[in-house]
């Protein structure tokens, strides 16, 4: 699969206390109901990386849910973040381990 399959890819880098232990099924399942592929990985930081590829409209819902603190996030920053181009991206969203 590749990112020219995709309307919008966004790559993001997201700050706040996410570690709830339902954040990541959260997290999987909204990208899911948006019809979204990509991923999210934890940082040995803190911070969450996710890149998110879809429809714009899918993407636009699924940063805006996690600005909103719609997710179970307390004080939530999305930065976005430059694309690479060399990022994977596999059929589905997946939550990755710590890196």
């Amino acid at each position: 699969m590749n990112f020219q399959n995709h309307e919008k890819v966004m790559r993001i880098r997201l700050f706040g206390d996410y570690s709830s232990e339902g954040f990541s099924a959260w997290l999987v399942g909204e990208a899911e109901s948006l019809d979204l592929c990509g991923w999210a990985r934890p940082r040995a930081d803190g911070s969450l990386d996710a890149l998110f590829a879809g429809g714009q409209g899918s993407v636009e819902a699924m940063v805006e849910l996690l600005k909103d603190s719609a997710a179970p996030i307390r004080s939530p920053r999305v930065v976005e973040r430059l694309r690479r181009g060399d990022e994977p991206i596999w059929a589905g969203f997946h939550y990755l381990p710590t890196v």
